[in-house]
């Protein structure tokens, strides 16, 4: 039945998002995730990109809506709860809005109005294009109404590909055209 079918699709599409990585670059200059940057931990230190590359997430798999799931001696490691912010963070990030966001920290990361993730301005921009090699950032998360914007001195740049997004939203659609230095906005109202 058609329904089956799309069933089928539908569940064998979220298999493949389970085996998608959170975080991506292009040629090793352009930061790629859905929200955006982690927060720096507590400390202070840039752990970010090594968190990031490491295979043990097996905690963070577990997890429920409400943080990550304890482990065998029924706590939650540090070490959990830092990846679960992160991951928090790449996911649902935005850039820090002065109009409308609470204050940043001394590393330049604020609270979501959202609720998940955090805001984060041009010290935090900074600070991590610098500390990991990075000239830009591209995420998506936000509507725009061309479907691609440029912010925070051209460094984060945000593309959403879903127009007209939830139906009520009259946005176009956004990609990127990335070749060598040159990166090209792609945008269409269907």
């Amino acid at each position: 039945s058609t329904q089956s079918t799309w069933g089928h699709i539908w569940s064998e599409s979220n298999k493949l998002f389970g085996l998608l990585p959170l975080a991506a670059a292009i040629d090793n200059r352009i930061f790629c995730a859905h929200g955006g940057i982690p927060r720096i931990s507590g400390s202070g230190q840039d752990d970010r990109l090594a968190l990031l590359t490491t295979t043990n997430w097996d905690q963070i798999r577990l997890a429920g809506p409400d943080g990550p799931a304890p482990g065998p001696d029924g706590e939650v490691s540090a070490r959990a709860q830092r990846q679960w912010q992160m991951l928090s963070d790449l996911l649902w990030a935005d850039p820090h809005d002065p109009d409308e966001d609470e204050p940043l920290d001394q590393y330049g990361f604020g609270p979501s109005r959202r609720g998940e993730g955090c805001t984060y301005g041009m010290t935090a921009v900074d600070t991590f294009l610098k500390n990991h090699g990075f000239e830009m950032i591209f995420r998506a998360h936000q509507p725009k109404e061309a479907g691609f914007h440029v912010g925070k001195g051209g460094k984060v740049v945000t593309v959403f590909s879903s127009s007209h997004y939830g139906g009520s939203v009259d946005n176009s659609a956004g990609a990127a055209y990335v070749d060598g230095d040159t990166v090209r906005a792609i945008t269409r109202l269907w």
